[in-house]
């Protein structure tokens, strides 16, 4: 599982970061509505097959504005 947060304090709403993990919410990053954390928009739980999208998101950001760490155990 990998633990996703979007700092939208640092985001632009550049949109680099939308795919199947982010989207854009009233002009800034939020996490998909399906992996948020308690309907948390700025922080999420992802399976290990959107690591890719995830890495893609955070390396586009200019701003450094989405991070990301693997999670050991069950998370939930």
């Amino acid at each position: 599982m990998i633990y996703v947060k979007v700092d939208r304090w640092l985001c632009t709403g550049c949109g680099l970061c939308q795919g199947a993990v982010f989207e854009i919410v009233e002009g800034l990053s939020a996490v998909k509505a399906q992996f948020r954390i308690d309907g948390r928009i700025d922080e999420g739980i992802v399976g290990d097959e959107l690591l890719p999208n995830v890495q893609r998101a955070a390396k586009a950001c200019p701003n450094g504005g989405i991070i990301w760490r693997r999670l050991s155990g069950d998370f939930r």
